[in-house]
């Protein structure tokens, strides 16, 4: 008897356990929440609650229906650290019709390391469910709690009402917090206004949505940050070991670091001697910081250690010194300190490396910066501490046009990174091509790049092996079978310079049909993208690759052909954000292409996408055009 009660409640457990949710069902799912979604939320909610000014806790219900292999909201993923643990993570799966499926096993949640490939160690981890299923659609139904402590509590947590190509048809954010510990709030790309409830101590705030529709992704749209509905909740005043700070402003904020850096970039005797004996005799300020910034190059390597406060806090210098490495704060800090020792006057500046999901700005303080790199302000010079190639005063795509916070003695100040423009972004090429009666050509080339265009060409240098920068140009190019006799790259120490050499061998650069041969004119540096159709375009037409291509490419023709036709001789185009000159002539059994492609930085209306996307199209077809040969009659 005790035996059936047992398997009695067992099974009545298991039915409850197991119970159909026909309202997950997908056909439920409006057309308009629908329409351009992988994934549409029916629900979303977060709760965050202030314990203190060292701690909280954040709980988050989810039930996503996955429309196809494009979502990626089967990943379930929640981050903690050694401070910052996870109470409880679990999800269950139901198909199209709602009907349950099947529960995640506890030995299905996956752990790993958040640490990059470059980094030796870090304490942050994921803890995460992979909650996939065969038949497409299906629902998620999932939950997870974190006690937040030290660096995940001090980034308080943010509300996404929507991603990029996910709907969503009903979300709330819930912040509840003492009425002592205040905190501010700012929501991006949407107004709603939150619902406030005071009950003794505390305070309850409640933003809620009904029915977003899915962000569509657009070419050239510019930042996720201009398109999705986000909100973000800073506190008034946070605690962080035995580090207080506020994010009243960024003065304020800035004070919180600049405490956590004080008196970290004293160098040790051995290191202030190497710095005097390194700059003794140099005259101006310019020459020893190249020579301080190559030194630090060539001894220092980039590897990131980052646990608990570390994360915020540099190693002093005393450690880089000794052990000949550390993270983006640390080499900052020592390169502060090697400056320091030589009069010059440097500031760490936090910045975010790459495309933020929201937009510094002065009004509103939330920290969402990934690096640091240095300021020296009697020069205008940004230092790049973590790499070991780039000149002075040059810090890469990812970090060029960005807002930073300069971490001052007296506290924050924001200031922005220089924006390269199109003539700085300049890539010029000489080539000369000599064709043979057959179609082969062998060809010669030098290649100039600068600003932010000379990069790539730097990087190849500085990593790759022969073999690999062969292979790389051989997959990179649209050169027929190419034959390399000679391929080299080289940057300038002292700018953001670069230049590649070649010497190929190609055997059917031109096609031979009977008598003729078709020639491609500009197979070195052809434009080459046109974006997709869209004649319902939502966002502006954000440019921001500026650049200037300057490409002249001289053909000698073999004395046994003649010139047949030459499609377009000339074209000059001029769409404002644009502008495209090019030009063919012949002299003797010699052909000479000039081409010049100036695009600028630029934002455009969405309605003049068309004409946008015209230009290109027209650039592209001329790139692709080919000069007809005939062969002479005997």
């Amino acid at each position: 008897m005790r035996y059936f009660l047992f398997s009695l409640l067992t099974l009545i457990g298991l039915e409850l356990y197991a119970q159909d949710h026909p309202e997950y069902a997908a056909f439920l799912i409006p057309d308009s929440i629908r329409k351009n979604a992988n994934d549409v939320y029916l629900q979303y909610n977060k709760r965050f609650k202030v314990k203190s000014l060292k701690s909280g806790t954040e709980e988050v219900d989810g039930i996503v229906t996955i429309l196809n292999d494009n979502s990626n909201a089967h990943y379930v993923s929640v981050l903690y650290d050694s401070e910052t643990k996870v109470k409880h993570l679990e999800a269950k799966i139901y198909d199209k019709l709602g009907n349950f499926v099947r529960k995640i096993d506890k030995d299905e949640i996956q752990d790993q390391s958040a640490s990059e490939s470059s980094s030796l160690y870090v304490d942050t981890r994921y803890r995460f469910i992979n909650a996939q299923h065969t038949n497409y659609p299906y629902t998620i139904v999932y939950s997870y709690k974190r006690e937040l402590v030290g660096r995940q509590f001090h980034d308080y947590p943010e509300w996404f009402i929507d991603r990029i190509n996910s709907g969503y048809m009903q979300s709330s954010f819930t912040i509840e917090t003492p009425k002592k510990l205040p905190f501010y709030y700012k929501m991006y790309n949407l107004s709603v206004d939150p619902t406030i409830v005071e009950e003794d101590d505390e305070k309850r705030y409640t933003w809620e949505v009904h029915n977003i529709p899915p962000v569509k992704n657009e070419e050239f749209s510019g930042s996720i940050s201009d398109k999705i509905p986000l909100l973000l909740i800073s506190p008034h005043f946070f605690k962080y070991d035995d580090y207080q700070g506020g994010m009243k402003d960024w003065q304020q904020y800035g004070r919180f670091i600049a405490d956590l850096w004080e008196g970290r970039d004293v160098l040790p005797k051995e290191a202030k001697a190497t710095v005097q004996e390194l700059t003794k005799g140099l005259a101006t300020d310019r020459e020893k910081i190249t020579v301080l910034y190559q030194y630090l190059q060539s001894q220092m390597r980039y590897v990131s250690i980052q646990l608990g406060i570390g994360g915020y806090q540099p190693f002093d210098a005393k450690y880089v010194w000794k052990n000949k490495y550390g993270d983006c704060k640390a080499l900052t800090n020592f390169m502060k300190g090697m400056l320091k020792e030589v009069g010059i006057t440097s500031y760490p500046s936090l910045i975010f490396s790459g495309d933020p999901y929201f937009k510094i700005e002065e009004d509103f303080v939330n920290p969402a910066f990934n690096h640091v790199i240095l300021y020296i302000p009697d020069s205008e010079t940004w230092l790049e501490c973590t790499s070991s190639s780039s000149p002075v005063n040059y810090i890469g795509s990812g970090t060029e046009g960005k807002k930073v916070l300069l971490i001052k003695p007296e506290g924050g100040e924001l200031s922005e990174t220089k924006e390269w423009k199109a003539h700085e972004n300049k890539k010029t090429s000489s080539v000369s091509i000599i064709l043979d009666e057959k179609g082969s050509a062998i060809i010669k080339a030098k290649i100039h790049a600068s600003g932010l265009q000379h990069e790539s060409f730097r990087g190849m240098e500085k990593s790759f092996s022969r073999r690999e920068l062969e292979e790389y140009f051989l997959e990179n190019n649209d050169f027929p079978s190419p034959f390399i006799h000679h391929l080299t790259m080289t940057s300038s120490n002292e700018a953001a310079e670069a230049s590649m050499y070649y010497h190929l061998e190609v055997p059917k650069y031109a096609s031979k049909a009977g008598r003729r041969l078709f020639l491609p004119v500009n197979l070195v540096n052809p434009y080459q993208y046109i974006p997709p159709e869209n004649d319902s375009r939502i966002y502006p037409i954000h440019y921001d690759n500026p650049k200037l291509w300057q490409d002249t490419i001289t053909i000698e023709i073999p004395a046994t052909y003649s010139v047949e036709g030459i499609p377009k001789k000339k074209l000059k185009l001029d769409a404002g954000f644009a502008t495209y000159d090019m030009k063919i002539e012949q002299v003797g059994n010699r052909l000479r292409y000039v081409r010049v492609l100036e695009m600028k930085r630029e934002v455009l209306p969405p309605e003049e996408y068309n004409a946008f996307r015209d230009f290109l199209k027209q650039i592209t077809k001329t790139e692709k055009m080919k000069i007809v040969l005939a062969k002479k009659r005997t």
